[in-house]
């Protein structure tokens, strides 16, 4: 059985409460962004969730830079561009300044998100 975004947001709903970068102008204003899911934690840390299309299968997320400890399930890789990332709200995401990291169960997301928040 495969972890997916599907499977994930909910997880960080709970945690983190609803994104913070919700489309802001035209026809899709205050719709969810079709290619990175924004939060905040209660101290101000940026988290974003991978939901562009090609990426729903698995769950992929930037977090601020941190000596990231050692979860199983959890497995580090090269940073991932993505314009939105951009956005004042992911500000501390962007510019190859967070970690990109894909995230295998529930388990290890609940173990992250006690760690992070």
């Amino acid at each position: 059985m495969s972890f997916a975004v599907a499977d994930a947001l909910p997880i960080l709903r709970r945690h983190l409460g609803e994104t913070v970068n919700k489309v802001k102008q035209g026809a899709r204003k205050g719709l969810e962004n079709k290619k990175v899911n924004g939060f905040h934690t209660g101290s101000g840390r940026a988290l974003a969730l991978d939901v562009y299309p090609g990426n729903l299968g698995r769950v992929r997320l930037w977090l601020e830079p941190a000596s990231i400890p050692y979860i199983s399930g959890i497995r580090s890789f090269p940073y991932k561009t993505c314009d939105d990332l951009k956005r004042q709200e992911l500000k501390n995401l962007r510019d190859n300044k967070s970690n990109y990291i894909e995230v295998e169960n529930k388990e290890a997301l609940e173990q992250l998100l006690k760690w992070y928040v």
